[in-house]
């Protein structure tokens, strides 16, 4: 409503996004905060002190590359993710699509019979499947 009203009476709106990892966006993340009052401080004439936000930046990208370091698996998830990202990223600002050309998408009931499939392989050979 604060955005309404300002435009409302004359005045310019700015909106502020962070981009941050999904597998982090629960936990405290001084870095996001401090881009976030830069953005600020850039279209403005206000001026923050960020010496304790880049401090807190510091310890908290510290935790995370500890926490990596000491658990490998996770490591190489979030390499995955974080390639996956990089390739979606790289695809876009190109314009190309990371669809096969050509290639129709499914329907949602081809979608949801595959799923079903899938669902019902987890059971495993050895197991007997409900309804059976």
């Amino acid at each position: 409503m604060l955005s309404v009203r300002l435009g409302e009476w004359g005045h310019d709106v700015a909106g502020y996004v962070v981009h941050v990892p999904h597998y982090l966006s629960e936990f405290d993340n001084p870095a996001a905060a401090r881009s976030l009052v830069k953005g600020v401080q850039a279209s403005t004439d206000l001026v923050f002190d960020v010496a304790e936000l880049d401090e807190a930046a510091r310890k908290h990208e510290s935790r995370v590359a500890e926490h990596l370091e000491e658990n490998p698996e996770v490591a190489t998830l979030v390499a995955g993710l974080e390639q996956q990202y990089d390739t979606f990223r790289a695809a876009e600002q190109s314009g190309k699509s990371l669809l096969a050309e050509g290639a129709a998408l499914p329907t949602g009931d081809e979608l949801g019979a595959e799923f079903e499939r899938f669902l019902a392989d987890l059971d495993g050979p050895d197991q007997p499947k409900e309804g059976n």
